[in-house]
């Protein structure tokens, strides 16, 4: 997962924040300028969860079932992210893997993290060879945005 192009930045980007990597992708691979609204959607409905979550949770005190809320955000994240690989298997050239647990829609809910890893290494060599992640500094994850 933290493999080059990638390496720890785009490893931790992807843990702590996928709204980041997944806005970025869909930069890339789908909809060139659209990544900052995919982020704004992916970071408000995980804002959103987190504090429906802290408030349920504050209301049924000692019960905590706040945490049903993570999972239709978890959903909306998922919808992204098939797009995204049905999008990249288009371009031609994108080698999926094996599938770990039964089918891309169980293995991208469960393992978001390491699938959007997996992409933005591939996507990153694909078209910008020599290239590193470089964080959220930009929507292309890069230094410098892909050639029109």
């Amino acid at each position: 997962c933290c493999d080059p192009p990638g390496g720890g930045p785009l490893c931790c980007t992807a843990f702590c924040c996928p709204c980041v990597v997944v806005g970025q992708l869909w930069h890339r691979i789908v909809e060139r300028g659209g990544g900052g609204t995919v982020l704004g959607i992916l970071c408000g409905v995980s804002i959103a969860a987190y504090v429906l979550e802290i408030i349920v949770d504050a209301i049924l005190a000692p019960m905590r079932v706040g945490w049903i809320f993570r999972f239709p955000a978890g959903f909306v994240y998922l919808y992204y992210m098939l797009k995204i690989r049905e999008a990249a298997a288009r371009e031609g050239g994108f080698q999926d893997h094996p599938v770990l647990c039964g089918n891309e829609c169980c293995e991208t809910y469960w393992c978001l993290p390491c699938i959007a890893c997996f992409i933005m290494r591939h996507d990153i060599a694909a078209k910008q060879p020599g290239y590193n992640y470089q964080g959220c500094g930009n929507m292309a994850g890069t230094v410098h945005d892909l050639p029109a």
